[in-house]
């Protein structure tokens, strides 16, 4: 909700480090406004940079409020407290009631209000924090960050389980379920091939998106899979009992949040059994509250409103204008001319989808003019330095996949000149991660592990042209200047964001209902071809149409190098080879060995050009 709100109310603030989620509500509880802004990390951030953040919130929470409870990761220390306080009333002079406060006694207050009991964090990272009341001390157990293991966490979760994969293969050169599952996530026939692609990016957040393969391996009955969930949760149960004991409860209460809770209803049944080992009287449940409301909370809110909870999967509930506006996409839309299309014959279907291809023609015609504005920004910010990512979710996202892998061996461009970011990461490429899509602040973070600068350029591809995880980081690539271009098939979407360049392709409806990987899927993928290969053109990876920087991995590709040479300079076939054996199968190195030795007979060029 945006706007200003005369009523004075409560603000509720809980600042990590991806998003800073906010609330205003009124005394009797009723909620005002709610929104997000960007990262909310104290500790890394300058008081200006602080201040910044605080205004945007301030435009759209309003500026009269009567408290403001703020939860922060990093704000801990006392003198990092009384620096956010005095930011915070700066920005909101009249409010009678600041609290300050670190980001787990919000959690903390979501679940247990004023009372005692633990919170057990398990995401991306974990962390486990308890409190006798909401005025005494936090006690904490873990939370240090993955170079200290963050045992529990999906980090945690996708490094051991290679690890166990790896040695047992090198013990036993045996390919365990666990093992396949990684492979299969990856798309690799081999542990040699899964190397490169995992150490492509080792941050955290991209680490973490592997402990999917965990699962799956465990519900298929792989016995390291299991050790390892229980080994995990085993882990965050004690150190449960760790706080317990600090804390002196001898019956705790445990509160259950973050991502592997939240969607893993396996690891919710492992950490269960270890607690009831580890503090056999101790009871847990599922948070379903949002810690925000609990910064509020104490910061003067009696209660929190029923509405804030969040459904059982963890997610929430979608916004029915969302939905609505996911319904006119016209890539939602039923067909007239695929009407009857269970009762036609083979025959009639494949002429049914020739003629269908048509629109994809026009569409593309249509949009001929933002094409060629895309293509010439991208080849602008390619040609100075920068990188493309393609950022999209199921079969957009696998086609930015599929287009930036054939960079490196039909350019070779380096890997990390044109990127692809896919909604549930790269798990996501073979096997579709239901949510993945919904979060913005996903698509800001992957954008953010892979250091977005001003000089990048980020293409959103969403064929409803309003998939959240491609919003939330063409908002954060917009906000840090970088280019910015949005691809879709749905010319009449609503949920706008400001982009350089809007390609909205007219494909139409599909032949079955909603399926977008038919013709929007080529439509996409045809602009796709576009966008990078004039960028490669610009760059002069390609000379006249021949693809002289071809990577010669094969022998249908050294072949085709061997061609090009001889094309190129006029010489026969056991020259080419020769000089391409000695500059490392290099088409342009060995072009240029061969011309220092002799002319080029200009008669043999035009003759072979035609013929590579």
């Amino acid at each position: 909700m945006a706007g200003h709100h005369q009523t004075r109310g409560i603000l509720g603030l809980e600042g990590g480090g991806t998003k800073t989620t906010w609330a205003v509500l009124t005394p009797d509880e009723k909620i005002i406004a709610r929104g997000e802004a960007g990262p909310g990390n104290t500790l890394l951030l300058s008081d200006p940079a602080f201040e910044k953040l605080l205004r945007a919130i301030r435009r759209e929470a309003g500026p009269d409020l009567t408290a403001i409870g703020g939860a922060f990761a990093g704000c801990q220390l006392p003198d990092e407290k009384k620096r956010v306080e005095k930011i915070v009333r700066r920005i909101w002079p009249r409010a009678m009631t600041v609290h300050i406060m670190e980001d787990t006694r919000s959690v903390l207050a979501a679940a247990f209000g004023d009372g005692a009991g633990i919170v057990v964090i398990a995401g991306t990272g974990s962390n486990v924090a308890g409190q006798k009341s909401a005025r005494d001390p936090v006690e904490k157990a873990g939370g240090w960050g993955h170079l200290f293991a963050d045992r529990g966490s999906a980090y945690d979760l996708a490094r051991r389980g290679l690890e166990f994969v790896y040695d047992q293969f090198d013990r036993d050169k045996k390919i365990s379920i666990l093992a396949r599952e990684y492979l299969h996530a990856a798309g690799k026939s081999s542990l040699e091939e899964l190397v490169p692609c995992l150490l492509r990016d080792t941050s955290k957040t991209v680490v973490a998106q592997w402990a999917k393969c965990v699962f799956t391996a465990a519900q298929k009955g792989d016995r390291n899979a299991r050790r390892l969930l229980d080994e995990t949760a085993g882990a965050l149960a004690e150190k449960v009992s760790y706080v317990a004991r600090r804390l002196r409860l001898a019956s705790p209460q445990v509160a259950l949040t973050g991502g592997l809770f939240e969607n893993q209803s396996d690891y919710v049944a492992c950490f269960q059994r270890a607690l009831r080992r580890a503090s056999p009287r101790g009871t847990s449940f599922l948070l379903t509250v949002p810690g925000v409301f609990g910064a509020a909370r104490l910061a003067g809110l009696k209660s929190i409103p029923p509405e804030t909870k969040i459904s059982e999967k963890g997610k929430t509930i979608a916004d029915p204008a969302r939905l609505a506006a996911f319904a006119r996409a016209a890539t939602e839309q039923r067909n007239p001319r695929s009407r009857g299309l269970d009762r036609r014959s083979i025959p009639q279907l494949v002429d049914l989808f020739i003629r269908e291809e048509r629109h994809v023609e026009a569409a593309l015609r249509a949009q001929r003019r933002p094409i060629a504005r895309a293509a010439a920004l991208v080849a602008k910010k390619l040609t100075s330095g920068g990188r493309l990512f393609y950022v999209g979710a199921g079969t957009s996202g696998r086609l930015g996949v599929v287009d930036s892998s054939e960079m490196p061996p039909t350019f070779n461009a380096p890997p990390e000149q044109v990127q692809a970011l896919i909604a549930g990461g790269p798990p996501a490429v073979f096997r579709s991660q239901e949510g993945a899509e919904d979060s913005r602040e996903t698509g800001v973070a992957e954008l953010r592990a892979r250091g977005l600068t001003k000089k990048d350029i980020v293409c959103g591809i969403a064929a409803s042209g309003q998939t959240p995880f491609v919003l939330g980081a063409l908002v954060y690539a917009r906000k840090i200047g970088a280019g910015t271009i949005l691809l879709s098939c749905n010319p009449r979407r609503s949920l706008r964001v400001p982009v350089d360049v809007a390609i909205d392709l007219p494909t139409g409806p599909e032949i079955v209902t909603g399926s977008t990987r038919l013709k929007a899927g080529t439509a996409t993928k045809l602009v796709l071809n576009m966008l990078s290969t004039i960028a490669m053109v610009r760059l002069g990876r390609v000379r006249d149409n021949l693809m002289v920087n071809v990577q010669a991995t094969n022998d249908k590709l050294r072949a085709r190098a061997v061609r090009l040479v001889c094309a190129l300079t006029g010489r026969g076939e056991a020259d080419a080879q020769a000089a391409l054996e000695a500059q490392n199968w290099r088409v342009t190195l060995a072009t240029e060995a061969l011309k220092k030795r002799s002319p080029r007979p200009q008669h043999a060029h035009k003759e072979r050009i035609g013929h590579i």
